[in-house]
């Protein structure tokens, strides 16, 4: 499962999680959303790494924020 978890407001959230060949296998633009990776089914039946890239902008302030790394499903 793969969740953001915060207390702070966002005005604007958008959130890809990629495949190992680079197709968009999840997308939101919903903090409350979470992916529990069920939809990679037709990806993998076993172990595997996906990319994610997380754009987020503070409602109050404006920051643009923006986070990247790797999540690990293991079967």
């Amino acid at each position: 499962m793969f969740a953001l978890k915060t207390n702070k407001q966002y005005s604007d959230f958008n959130l890809q999680i990629f495949n190992r060949w680079g197709e968009v296998v999840y997308q939101s633009n919903s903090v409350e959303e979470i992916w529990n990776a069920d939809n990679i089914q037709s990806y993998t039946n076993s172990n595997a790494v996906f990319v994610y890239i997380l754009q987020l902008k503070h409602a109050e302030t404006d920051e643009v924020f923006q986070k990247q790394g790797s999540i690990t499903v293991i079967r």
